[in-house]
């Protein structure tokens, strides 16, 4: 994390006010308390040099600059002075107070719409749940702050915080995600922020890798340049975690005395700045050597120092992977008892912090020593625990990742070396102008992607509204075609009636007029029907059925015929209006036949749906009719014709004294 007033910004008006950038005469000023801005700038510029190597001399400067910005009502200053504690906190492995500062930060950055800051404050949070191994947390406060970020156009902080969604990536195992993070990190370095100190983080980081990855030389490549930027830098904590990547180094090589030797350098520099948990860390890595070395006394003076330095910070991890590494020593020594104590300890403080795989590695551990000391009991319940945890881990997920890592191993290999070169050749030349061209594309795709989703939108749009059009156009000439034949004609022949009945004697206009009655009545009838048909609160099957039943009603009950609906699956199906009215008439035809000519005792109506489809049959238990004489009448052209205007499958089946059956099948969208 760097602050918006930084140590660079400092030294220039240092140089052009006193013609001095010595930490001393950086010190003189701060001394003068002069109470106003410019004192406050040196007590923050000393707090961010002795953040580097001294953090006692850091709590001194940051809280005399706190005291002062809260004095001076310099709201800014405040903020960068919180992130600044915050993050010396945080590496001596003071969390609560680490947190405490950071929230602050936040707050009175998001008030004061300090971008900068809330981005260093993100940070810092992201930090804070690294440091605490809770990686979803972390992840999710880095990507916060690298929105921000590039919403500013910082591209150092940018630069920072793919390091650390690098350092995430990599706590889980995902080596190629983290690679590719810190190459974005180095192209940034290399081409825009030219920052020794980012170029070092960048550089070990890569190193780190290429360890992983056992390309050894290259790591000690990358590793011996990061240490060189980060003394010239004054750069303590890059130059000590080079060292402590040195010492991995080695050991992989097997150069145990070099390997020594390095992690000596790093735990010199982090007990000389007070990180203690990275001094913790560095004591196991020593111990390490003197287990290889089979030298398991001084191994275990080492997990114990870490022990102590972990349980004085509160760091589950460490103290769970030094009590591991206790149980391995004492086990190497013969001494069971103890080994299984220690490794017990570290499965209670794993499972407290949720580390599985200490917990499995503690479980397997007990197992083997039970078993060594033929307590097959114990043994074989440990045994279990731990086949049961690795079992639960190997969920389909995890099996899946596996099969594919597997599958994918010498290919991925490969890919991590031509990303390593590309990563090298973005160190040693500038990358601006892909990135650039990567930026343009990358603007056209979004742009010809907007573009083409706004075309098939208005088309979707146009299509729907011409199917629209379509439909009422349809319902519009049916309307007509209705009103024509049907109302039209009625109204015809009532005016003729009324013309004739005019100059009539009395017995015939009797006769004209009962004429004109029932004509008028059929023709209210239909008006009833169209308007029920083009009425959309009726595009639904029940209401379909409520105006059959009615209908129904209306026609059999006066005639003392029972009737019955047997439903099935029907409840809120739409229904499209034009087949809904062509299947409300065809009922109708059909209900009608039976009452006027069936002579029947019985009509049933069978209504289901099934996969969007209507299966209607309406069954009588009449006289019946000669399907070869009386194909053409009793209305069954009418309801033929309108079967094939909505597609649907009619089936008309009657024989003499059998009764008639009609059937419908038909789609209901």
């Amino acid at each position: 994390m760097r602050n918006a007033i930084n140590a660079f910004v400092f030294i220039f008006f240092f140089t052009n006010s006193y013609a001095q950038n010595s930490e001393d005469s950086v010190m003189t000023i701060a001394e003068r308390h002069t109470h106003d801005s410019t004192e406050l700038k040196a007590l923050i510029w000393l707090g961010e040099n002795a953040s580097k190597n001294e953090f006692r001399n850091a709590y001194k400067f940051f809280n005399q600059a706190l005291q002062l910005s809260l004095e001076l009502q310099d709201q800014n200053a405040t903020i960068e002075i919180y992130n600044s504690l915050a993050r010396v906190f945080l590496t001596n492995g003071n969390y609560d107070s680490s947190l405490f500062h950071l929230t602050a930060a936040l707050d009175l950055a998001q008030q004061s719409n300090n971008f900068l800051q809330k981005a260093d404050a993100l940070q810092g949070l992201g930090l804070y749940f690294l440091r605490r191994r809770e990686l979803d947390s972390s992840q999710y406060y880095f990507e916060q702050a690298l929105v921000v970020a590039q919403a500013i156009n910082n591209h150092s902080s940018q630069a920072g915080i793919y390091v650390d969604l690098g350092n995430v990536a990599l706590d889980r195992n995902n080596k190629l995600s983290a690679l590719e993070y810190f190459i974005m990190a180095a192209k940034l370095q290399d081409s825009l922020v030219h920052n020794p100190v980012g170029q070092s983080a960048v550089l070990a980081n890569i190193g780190n890798i290429q360890s992983e990855l056992g390309n050894l030389e290259k790591a000690i490549t990358y590793a011996l340049e990061a240490q060189k930027l980060a003394h010239e830098s004054n750069y303590e904590s890059g130059s000590a975690y080079a060292s402590q990547l040195l010492g991995r180094i080695y050991r992989k090589q097997g150069k145990l005395d070099e390997s020594l030797k390095s992690y000596m350098i790093a735990l010199e520099s982090y007990q000389k700045m007070g990180d203690k948990q990275s001094e913790a860390g560095t004591l196991i890595s020593i111990g390490n050597i003197y287990y290889d070395q089979e030298d398991l006394p001084k191994a275990k003076r080492q997990y114990l120092k870490s022990l102590n330095l972990g349980k004085s910070i509160d760091n589950g991890a460490i103290i769970s992977f030094a009590y591991s590494c206790l149980g391995y020593a004492y086990y190497e020594m013969l001494q069971y008892k103890t080994a299984i104590d220690y490794f017990d300890s570290s499965r209670v403080v794993a499972l407290n912090i949720n580390d599985v795989y200490s917990v499995l590695d503690a479980y397997n551990m007990m197992s083997s020593i039970y078993s060594d000391t033929k307590d097959y009991e114990s043994s074989l319940m440990n045994f279990r625990r731990y086949s049961f945890l690795k079992d639960s881990l190997m969920d389909a997920e995890n099996r899946a990742a596996s099969e594919e890592l597997e599958m994918k191993y010498q290919n991925d290999k490969k890919l991590a070396e031509i990303e390593l070169l590309r990563a090298d050749q973005a160190l040693q030349a500038a990358a601006l102008s892909r990135q650039r061209v990567f930026q343009i594309g990358a603007g056209l795709v979004i742009s010809l992607v907007i573009i083409l989703a706004i075309v098939l939108i208005n088309r979707s749009r146009v299509i729907n509204r011409g199917l629209r059009l379509v439909e009422m156009e349809r319902v519009r000439n049916e309307i007509s075609r209705d009103l024509h034949d049907d109302i039209g004609s009625t109204l015809t022949s009532i005016n003729i009636l009324s013309e004739l009945s005019l100059n009539q004697n009395a017995t015939d206009q009797t006769k004209h007029l009962t004429t004109i009655n029932n004509h008028s009545s059929k023709m209210m009838e239909r008006m009833d029907d169209i308007v029920w048909s083009i009425n959309p609160l009726n595009d639904s099957i029940d209401q379909l059925i409520i105006k059959l039943r009615q209908f129904a009603s209306e026609v059999l009950e006066p005639k003392d015929i029972g009737y019955v609906f047997q439903l099935s699956d029907v409840e809120e199906v739409a229904i499209d209006p034009f087949k809904r009215k062509h299947i409300f008439l065809i009922a109708k035809e059909a209900i009608n036949n039976a009452a006027k000519y069936s002579n029947a005792g019985h009509v049933q109506i069978n209504i289901s749906v099934l996969n969007d489809r209507l299966h209607m049959e309406i069954v009588d238990d009449g006289r019946g009719f000669d399907m070869a004489v009386a194909n053409d009448g009793n209305g069954l052209v009418n309801i033929r014709e309108r079967a094939n205007k909505i597609n649907g499958a009619l089936k008309i089946s009657s024989a003499i004294d059998q009764g008639t059956s009609i059937s419908l099948e038909v789609t209901l969208t």
